[in-house]
């Protein structure tokens, strides 16, 4: 199954505050190697859904073989500053005319406020977001994050994405994933998360075990 991993203990959990059953979920999973490759964590914004999802792709990744995610190997300290090959995150942003270069696509500010927006994300990942206009998820991330899942982990052996927000993903970003959503390559790990589950397409709700945050 891809995304399925060897046996081991189960998850430290570092971010996820409460959500007992959630964690009782995947700590099984983990343990006995039968992570499910796409989940859609739903419940209200606050709830600990990207806390969750932050502390599970840290302990994929993690290089410890007693805890994980140990929180001290060069893997978690990578995930944690936004910068493993292996470890992408995509969500809504609202971008100024600095962010874009002429012909619309990502300008290298564009490029570097998405890691600042992620990285901020990590830190704090409990703070409810704002927006000063409508925000959306840039197309070129969907394809940039679905080219290094079809091309495969650099560092590990498996990739793992989170998307946050995935009801604010426009029709075009969601065609753009939905094929490796359905059949990611063996070891990867797609997490998604949202607050409106009536607003995500019926075409990726179906691809993705859904768990249900309190």
């Amino acid at each position: 199954m891809a995304g399925e991993i060897e046996t081991m203990a189960g998850i430290i959990w570092n971010k996820l505050i409460g959500q007992e059953r959630i964690r009782s979920v995947f700590d099984s999973a983990f343990e006995n190697g039968t992570l499910g490759h796409a989940y859609l964590l739903c419940g209200d914004a606050g709830s600990g859904k990207f806390a969750a999802a932050f502390d599970l792709a840290q302990a994929l990744l993690c290089l410890s073989d007693t805890q994980k995610p140990c929180g001290e190997c060069v893997s978690c300290k990578k995930v944690k500053k936004y910068s493993h090959s292996d470890f992408h995150v995509i969500m809504p942003v609202v971008l100024e005319r600095e962010h874009k270069s002429s012909d619309g696509k990502l300008s290298d500010a564009g490029w570097k406020l998405l890691s600042e927006i992620v990285l901020n994300r990590i830190e704090e990942p409990y703070a409810l977001r704002s927006f000063s206009s409508i925000p959306s998820i840039p197309v070129e991330w969907v394809k940039e994050v679905t080219h290094a899942i079809m091309r495969g982990p650099l560092e590990g052996g498996r990739n793992v994405v989170i998307m946050d927000s995935v009801d604010l993903m426009a029709k075009e970003a969601a065609n753009a994933m939905l094929k490796t959503l359905e059949e990611p390559p063996a070891g990867t790990v797609m997490i998604l998360c949202t607050n409106r589950i009536h607003a995500v397409l019926p075409t990726i709700i179906s691809r993705c075990q859904i768990l249900r945050f309190g």
